[in-house]
């Protein structure tokens, strides 16, 4: 009975709301279709100019990397020419080249310390001594941005297929235990697998296998490329299960336990440094305000005389 109270009650509200609602006009339906219509126009057009823009933007970078280029590689030594090639490898930027690089470090350098004098020209007024420990200041923080920039990405990506591998080896192991053979594992894991940079990686290799590149040289260039102690032990692994037929899945199976422990005591391991690390920002934000929440209202009693 209760229920039958509910819906008559909301018939009513929906019967008194119809009575009293405005029916639309045709001038008001066609006025506000119109403006529909310019708002989509106006959305295309505009989305028309950020694309232009951009590619306009990029065509400016393009050829200012272009003609930057031949000079950054005039000052790049061949041994700093190697490690930064390596590091650009091992960050994943394949694409990028260390002309590109070295362009990009020169921008910065020049970039930071002229945005520095226009501001300071225009809106800071800073005096001249200022502006003479700024500017080398400046540079040093545009050479040495992109070196710690790319340092960041190599450890982001070190740390991501550290945490993947674990479960790629599962996979694999279970892939190769149906009856698969080593292409098809590594295909369904391509597919099946969480994004990650251990799959791209893994992606890059079946490539080079498919085009023709020989299974073991294609692993060795992904231990490599990866330069990681538990991809080159799996590397190893397969290779001698290619060469000389061994229990491919007892020895992914022992690896696999390998790197989960070696995450566990990861883990552990960072879970002991989180104090340390705490230590600071307790110190600096958190002790001083209990500090004066605590001993604030005692000094201020002191200085009225009123303790």
């Amino acid at each position: 009975m209760t229920w039958l109270i509910y819906v008559l009650f909301f018939l009513a509200v929906m019967l008194v709301v119809l009575a009293f609602a405005k029916p639309q006009s045709k001038e008001e339906a066609s006025a506000r279709l119109q403006y529909l219509k310019v708002k989509k126009n106006l959305e295309e057009d505009s989305k028309e100019g950020l694309e232009k823009a951009r590619a306009m933007g990029q065509q400016w970078a393009s050829e200012s990397h272009s003609q930057l280029a031949p000079i950054a590689a005039r000052l790049i030594p061949s041994n700093l020419y190697k490690l930064i090639r390596r590091k650009l490898d091992l960050a994943g930027l394949y694409t990028t080249t260390v002309e590109i690089y070295a362009v990009n470090q020169l921008i910065y350098m020049a970039g930071l310390p002229l945005a520095f004098l226009a501001l300071n020209l225009f809106l800071f007024k800073y005096p001249l001594n200022t502006v003479l420990y700024a500017v080398p200041a400046l540079l040093a923080i545009g050479y040495y941005f992109p070196i710690v920039r790319l340092n960041t990405l190599v450890e982001n990506r070190r740390r991501a297929m550290f945490r993947a591998f674990p479960d790629f080896v599962d996979l694999m192991t279970i892939c190769l235990e149906a009856g698969m053979g080593i292409d098809a594992a590594l295909t369904l894991m391509i597919k099946k697998g969480q994004p990650s940079p251990l799959r791209d990686e893994l992606s890059k290799t079946l490539q080079e296998i498919r085009v023709g590149k020989p299974r073991v040289q294609a692993l060795k260039d992904l231990a490599k490329r990866v330069d990681m102690k538990e991809i080159t032990s799996f590397v190893v692994a397969v290779v001698q299960a290619e060469q000389i037929g061994g229990n491919l899945s007892q020895t992914l199976k022992i690896q696999s336990e390998i790197a989960r422990d070696a995450r566990w005591q990861k883990a552990q391991e960072l879970a002991q440094k989180a104090p340390i690390k705490l230590l600071f920002p307790m110190l600096l934000l958190i002790f001083p305000n209990i500090f004066l929440i605590i001993f604030g209202p005692i000094l201020l009693g002191y200085i009225t005389g009123k303790l």
